[in-house]
C-alpha cells in the first residue's frame, strides 16, 4: 500500500487515554482526509469523522482535504479558523497548505487554540450530555428534531 517508508509508523490501537499526548508530542500537524472518490461522497458528506474530537482536543492545527459537502469540511466552514481545508483533489494544493503550515508558526497556534476551544464546547462530555438531556426533553414534548 505504498506505507512501507522510514516516514510511516504503522502502530496498533492506542487507548484513547494516551492518544492526545502522544499526537501532542510527536506530531505538528495533523491531516483530515475525506474521500474524493464520487461514489464515497454520500458517506463523507454524512458521517462525521470522530477523530476530529480527538484531533481539537491536541491544540494542534488541523488540516481538512475533502471535497465541500463532506462533513469534516463542513465543521470546518461553520468555525472559521478550525482547519486549513483543501478541497480539490490537486496535490500541488495540498503541498501549498503544507508549506503554509510549516512557514507560519502563528497560523499553526491560531489554528490549534481556535480547534481546542471549538472542540471543547462541541465533543467535551459536557457537551454531549447537554445535547442527550436536550434530546430526551425533545421526545418527551413530542419535538422530531434534534440538533
Amino acid at each position: 500500500m505504498g506505507l512501507n517508508r522510514a516516514n510511516v509508523a504503522i502502530r496498533g490501537l492506542i487507548p484513547s487515554k494516551a492518544i492526545v499526548h502522544m499526537l501532542r508530542e510527536e506530531c505538528d500537524a495533523l491531516v483530515v482526509p475525506m474521500s474524493f472518490d464520487p461514489e464515497e461522497l454520500e458517506p463523507m458528506r454524512l458521517n462525521f469523522p470522530s477523530k476530529l474530537t480527538d484531533c481539537s482536543a491536541t491544540g494542534l492545527p488541523i488540516l481538512v482535504v475533502g471535497p465541500p459537502a463532506t462533513s469534516a469540511v463542513q465543521w470546518a466552514d461553520e468555525h472559521p479558523g478550525v482547519a486549513l481545508t483543501v478541497t480539490r483533489n490537486v496535490p500541488e494544493l495540498i503541498l501549498e497548505a503544507v508549506k503554509t503550515l510549516a512557514s507560519d508558526p502563528e497560523l499553526r497556534m491560531k489554528l490549534g487554540r481556535t480547534a481546542a476551544e471549538v472542540g471543547a464546547r462541541q465533543f467535551s462530555a459536557a457537551a454531549a450530555q447537554h445535547k442527550f438531556q436536550d434530546a430526551l426533553l425533545g421526545a418527551h414534548n413530542g419535538s422530531t428534531h434534534v440538533n
